[in-house]
């Protein structure tokens, strides 16, 4: 055979092989790398511990531990070449490297190799796939796997946990699993649908969201105190279901739920303003009835209640977010409400709705320094009212002070009639405890008052201020006070008592009664 022929027949057969020969195997798949750590740890002596595992499709590192010089770390590598028909492997090590630690406690970032599921590789890439479900079809390029690590209140590692890195010809995303395998989170800020969620407007994404709380906590169980729709992120207060029912800040978003763990720090390291809170907004501890479920909340309404809202700001404002909530009530919690947050660059304003999607309450956009003036009559009759739907229309008072920015109300505590309390009012909050203390009670319901007799002198607040300023013969109308009753002061009559403040520390009080009578 000729030199020409015997070329002929070996090119032949090499373009044969090309055609036949199968992809190298990744080590993504079936045992490969389990095999691959095999291969290393037999050059190594025990115990083994693990600072970090690396896995790519054709090569796999770890960095362990030296056991004859416990403060160094050494790298071993695992790789395999693909010369078409024959993938020959090696394995290289150890070569001194020097880690960048945030916990600078070698020992605490070190875990054993059998608590790590290898074999769950090839499980944990195609959920990692299907889970972050990237535009075009993804892809992963490489795993890592070490201790998770946490900074505040200082560095401490944590769990050991796997990085799922993938890749499609347009997006990132990763996936993140305990040391079995198991795909708990996301990260997919390398996402169009990171870029674009808006959670305000419902939809879909909104949708699979709560469904990740649902599964957590339930969908038909009252734990949640508070519920805040943002742009990017579901973030919520959930009460605990067993003693001493904690209440825990929440986030939920397209990469999973976790903790607040700053908002829960900033509370374990306060507790008495935690307390305080407490006692504020919610009359003591958060009870069962103070929470609501998810399946309270008719999530179809969301669409129609946020155009009503823009709407209702003139159209030209944007939804910051949305909240849900139980409001206080003066003698039991009241209904869940929906309150639309509405933002026009440096201004606020708010619509709030029953579960029906019935407007309730709104205040148009304005700047923070610039809230209505509650002691004009149309905004002392919203207040009112607000205050009257809150506390009920016959409950009797010990009085009513409003301010330019706030109200307060004082009355006798559900089921202690010999007691006083005073409660702090806002119209987008509501009612919020401030004292229980040093406030004087009527010694019967005769010299109390109620909400509707104070509406009535609202038409008369404008004349009965001029006349204030007038016998004040100077100064600005501070605060206005309606009571029957004061230690010193008891009148059949309603009294309207006007606070002329007319400087530093110089006010004089002028009171008038439902007549429009001078009294004082």
């Amino acid at each position: 055979m000729g030199v020409g022929h015997k070329s002929f027949v070996l090119v032949c057969a090499l373009a044969l092989a090309a055609c036949t020969r199968k992809a190298a195997p990744s080590l993504f798949e079936n045992n490969g790398a389990t095999a691959a750590v095999q291969q290393i740890t037999a050059r190594l002596h025990p115990p083994v511990r693990v600072l970090k595992i690396a896995i790519t499709p054709s090569s796999l590192s770890m960095l362990v531990q030296d056991p004859a010089a416990p403060t160094h770390v050494n790298e071993y590598r695992y790789s395999q070449v693909d010369l078409g028909f024959y993938q020959p492997t090696s394995v290289s090590g150890p070569e001194a490297v020097q880690p960048h630690l945030i916990n600078p406690k070698l020992e605490e970032n070190l875990f054993n190799l059998e608590g790590v599921d290898l074999a769950a590789v090839p499980g944990a890439v195609k959920e990692a796939i299907k889970q972050t479900a990237l535009e075009g079809g993804g892809a992963v390029e490489r795993i890592e796997i070490k201790r998770t690590v946490g900074i505040l209140p200082r560095p401490e590692n944590g769990d050991v946990e796997w990085m799922i890195a993938v890749r499609s010809p347009r997006e990132t995303a990763s996936a993140y699993a305990d040391a079995r395998g198991n795909v708990d989170r996301l990260d997919l800020s390398g996402t169009e649908r990171a870029k674009n969620v808006n959670f305000t407007e419902g939809g879909t994404l909104l949708d699979q969201v709560l469904g990740r709380i649902r599964k957590t906590f339930g969908g038909n169980k009252p734990v949640f105190l508070k519920m805040s729709l943002e742009r990017n992120r579901v973030w919520f207060q959930v009460r605990a279901t067993e003693p001493p029912y904690k209440v825990k800040k929440q986030i939920c978003d397209l990469n999973g739920l976790h903790g607040d763990v700053l908002g829960d720090l900033q509370e374990e390291m306060q507790p008495s303003l935690t307390e305080l809170r407490d006692k504020m907004e919610h009359k003591g501890p958060v009870t069962e009835a103070q929470c609501f479920s998810l399946d309270e909340i008719n999530w179809s309404k969301l669409p129609e209640m946020r155009k009503g809202a823009i709407q209702q700001m003139g159209g030209t404002v944007e939804i910051g977010e949305i909240n849900l909530r139980r409001r206080v009530g003066y003698a039991s919690p009241l209904a869940v409400e929906w309150e639309f947050i509405t933002r026009r660059r440096f201004e606020e304003g708010f619509v709030q709705y029953d579960m029906k999607g019935k407007p309730l309450r709104f205040q148009l956009p304005l700047r923070p320094t610039l809230l209505p003036n509650q002691l004009e009559p149309e905004n002392a009759r919203v207040i009112l009212n607000a205050i009257r739907d809150d506390f009920g229309p016959q409950t009797r008072l010990i009085g009513i002070e409003l301010r330019k920015d706030q109200a307060w109300v004082t009355a006798s505590p559900p089921g202690h009639p010999e007691k006083g309390w005073e409660y702090g009012y806002s119209l987008r909050d509501g009612m919020k405890v401030w004292s229980d203390t040093g406030v004087s009670r009527p010694d019967n319901d005769t010299q109390m008052i109620n909400v509707e007799e104070v509406l009535k002198m609202v038409d008369a607040l404008n004349d009965l201020k001029q006349k204030a300023l007038a016998q004040a013969t100077e100064g600005e109308i501070e605060r206005v006070n309606f009571y029957r009753y004061r230690p010193r002061a008891q009148s059949k009559l309603l009294l309207i008592e006007f606070t002329v403040s007319k400087g530093i520390a110089n006010t004089v009080g002028v009171t008038y009664d439902s007549t429009g009578r001078l009294v004082r």
